[in-house]
């Protein structure tokens, strides 16, 4: 009765006799108010249908314009007017697709990869210095490590993700370059578990690097606790997955309140990390003093920045090097504070919740580790680089 009541959402004679009639046996079932009530009932359906059908077909003269369905040619050629500028992208490699494209436009993942809607990918770097892939073995063990935590179940090799990413970035053509690549459980659906992905996926991207790779840092920054974003749990802190949320507001209230990167504190009252970069001091004792991977990420700049800094022990410009838990009362009173990220980023923090750290300026120790980290970039074996062979 319903249904023949809103024929083209109009009242016909057929249509009332049927309501009229339904009523009056509703209502003698049960009581008069249905006699009355379910003829309103059904008008209010009625209406409220006629509504939307009439402001889904334009009716209304605030009605947006109706939406185009884009043809394959259309949809490229929307995507290439939105790269009015160059944006540093230079190769991108898919699985998915089976190689590579160099066209910004056509940099893109399927909406269904687990990675994009459930977060289930993992991600790490590299940096292509002078046609050299710096530190690659040891940024692809920490990757399938993250690989193996997140439950990606994959084919690819160790030897056959290095080609791949070589080739890469011999299709980009850069010989100083930032390089990032994802493993993803694959797009297939929109649940929550991987078993109808078709296939675990892998990707690289060669691009220009970040906003700080252009910027000049090393005069040193101001920094600011963040409080109103929780640390990661150990699970996802040790992982380098590609869930960054907390990352990102943890780099947003920084900014907020005159910060770049923020610094977190656990509950403990132990120092934890930035939001993308590892934390160390130079204590009041002279010791360059790092926390424990326990709940932050094992990053591969500060362990190298320790193995450099055994350098300044024996000069005596440390007193010694620990990794353990630095409470926030001992980081208060270090002589210098440094972060470490991305092989070759250190940044001094001269001032932080407002208080000069040590001299206020970039200490000595900073300056040393920034000048050995640049030599051993510099002079590294191809044992620690891969050259790039460029083919393309």
């Amino acid at each position: 009765i319903f249904r023949s009541y809103q024929i083209h959402g109009q009242r016909t004679a057929a249509s009332q006799v049927w309501v009229q009639n339904m009523s009056l046996y509703l209502g003698a079932a049960i009581g008069t108010a249905g006699g009355v009530l379910l003829p309103r009932l059904f008008a209010k359906r009625a209406s409220a249908q006629r509504t939307t059908r009439a402001t889904s077909v334009g009716a209304n003269p605030s009605a947006p314009d109706v939406i185009p369905v884009l043809s394959e040619k259309e949809y490229l050629r929307n995507l290439r007017s939105k790269r009015v500028e160059d944006p540093g992208f230079f190769a991108l490699y898919s699985s998915f697709a089976g190689g590579i494209v160099t066209d910004p436009a056509l940099m893109n993942i399927p909406l269904d990869d687990h990675m994009v809607h459930r977060g289930h990918g993992v991600f790490d770097t590299a940096t292509l210095v002078n046609g050299m892939l710096y530190g690659l073995d040891t940024h692809l063990a920490r990757f399938l490590e993250s690989a193996k935590c997140a439950r990606i179940h994959h084919d690819f090799t160790k030897q056959r993700m290095m080609q791949i990413i070589e080739q890469t970035c011999s299709a980009s053509g850069k010989r100083d370059a930032s390089v990032r690549y994802w493993m993803t459980t694959g797009p297939g659906d929109f649940s929550f578990v991987p078993y109808r992905c078709i296939e675990p996926c892998f990707y690289v991207m060669v691009f220009g690097g970040l906003p700080m790779d252009d910027e000049d840092l090393d005069k040193g920054i101001s920094e600011v606790t963040v409080k109103g974003v929780p640390m990661k749990p150990p699970l996802l802190a040790t992982m380098k997955s590609n869930n960054y949320l907390l990352n990102c507001l943890t780099a947003m209230e920084a900014t907020d309140r005159g910060g770049r990167f923020g610094i977190l504190v656990d509950t403990d009252g132990t120092i934890g990390e930035s939001c993308v970069m590892n934390v160390a001091f130079v204590n009041a004792g002279g010791v360059f003093v790092t926390p424990l991977f326990r709940n932050i990420l094992s990053g591969t700049t500060v362990r190298k920045a320790m193995e450099l800094a055994q350098a300044l022990v024996e000069t005596g410009e440390l007193k010694g090097i620990e990794q353990r838990d630095v409470y926030e009362s001992e980081a208060r009173e270090a002589k210098e504070m440094i972060l470490f990220a991305g092989d070759s980023h250190i940044t001094p923090v001269t001032e932080w919740d407002g208080q000069k750290v040590g001299t206020g300026e970039a200490g000595p120790v900073f300056k040393a580790l920034n000048a050995l980290l640049d030599e051993h970039i510099r002079i590294s074996s191809t044992a620690t680089q891969l050259r790039v062979r460029y083919v393309h």
